[in-house]
């Protein structure tokens, strides 16, 4: 790494300065943060590196942060939004090395409840920047993607194994592909696994983090991934009145210029994400009563669909927390 580092400092202009020693901090599983010991008196330049299973997805993934480096994300406004400048790819090694970013994750902060509605914009901000960015292009990632990648192609085993919610599990899936075909709005860059977890704060700064998903597709699932995560704080940390500050920030900000059409999809991707959750359980099988949680996702995913039968599509901020209030996410 040694030389790897060397060889980067080339391409960084602040960091040409000479390279004496790495360091090496193992951080979480697949990353590592390299602090990197410059030849004069300077503070220390972290690098973070994320290893991947195959050359093949450590290269889609420095692609993608590449196409949206060198569009311009950053530089385009609002400045305080930004992702990870993509360093380096090496293949050899299936090590992707980029920014360290500072901040917290947000996902952290809240639960320390040391966030509040002034974090939650920053949130929403940094969601609509990159669905508004046009910087990404591919194949439309749909209600098909979802079930065959998502849920791993597993829906229709998941149904004939347990029977007694088989309709259910057919319903969700025929409702959502219908609902797709219905669809007016255009699609946009999709993060594809957006949550609190996934973005750093600081001051009025934020940062996007793990883009390796990022897709053409449907905003609402974003939205939903955040909503989701929220209703499950909200019932772990046993605090309802800061989450729903917190949920009424984001709301208020996110649908600021309308697009309410988007919120009225959310609670299918809801039920999509139920569903992939129950495909996960299936698929493992590891945890004390899975059948019993998988027959509750279910539940719960069939009554996020139902929701989307009744409730006419949303026109205020009020409406939308109606929505998340209205379409069940139990841990």
């Amino acid at each position: 790494m040694l030389g790897a580092m060397r060889a980067l400092t080339e391409e960084v202009p602040q960091t040409r300065l000479g390279v004496r020693a790495v360091t090496i901090e193992p951080l979480e599983r697949r990353l590592l943060r390299y602090r990197v010991e410059l030849d004069v008196a300077h503070p220390s330049w972290s690098v973070i590196g994320k290893v991947y299973d195959s050359r093949i997805d450590g290269q889609r993934a420095f692609d993608v942060m590449r196409r949206l480096w060198d569009g311009g994300f950053a530089a385009q406004p609002p400045a305080g939004v930004r992702i990870p400048q993509p360093y380096r790819y090496l293949t050899d090694l299936r090590l992707l090395l980029m920014e360290d970013v500072p901040g917290k994750p947000l996902k952290t902060l809240v639960k320390r409840k040391q966030a509040g509605p002034a974090e939650m914009r920053m949130l929403a901000v940094a969601l609509s920047k990159l669905h508004s960015s046009g910087l990404a292009s591919g194949v439309f990632f749909g209600v098909d993607g979802h079930l065959a990648v998502r849920c791993a192609g597993r829906h229709e085993a998941l149904a004939q194994s347990f029977p007694d919610i088989a309709r259910q599990v057919k319903w969700i899936v025929e409702r959502a592909r219908e609902l797709e075909r219905r669809r007016e709005s255009p699609p946009t860059v999709v993060h594809g696994d957006f949550h609190l977890g996934q973005v750093h704060v600081l001051d009025n700064r934020a940062w996007i983090l793990d883009l390796d998903p990022l897709h053409i597709g449907d905003p609402a699932y974003d939205v939903a991934m955040v909503f989701v995560m929220l209703k499950q704080l909200e019932q772990k940390m046993h605090a309802e009145a800061y989450i729903r500050s917190l949920r009424d920030a984001f709301i208020d900000q996110y649908f600021s210029g309308g697009g309410y059409d988007v919120a009225g999809r959310v609670p299918m991707h809801v039920a999509l994400i139920h569903l992939k959750r129950a495909c996960k359980r299936f698929r493992y099988q590891d945890e004390d009563g899975w059948r019993d949680t998988i027959r509750r996702q279910i539940g719960e995913g069939a009554a996020c669909m139902e929701q989307m039968e009744a409730t006419p599509v949303p026109r205020s901020a009020w409406d939308v927390a109606a929505l998340y209030d209205e379409c069940p996410a139990t841990v």
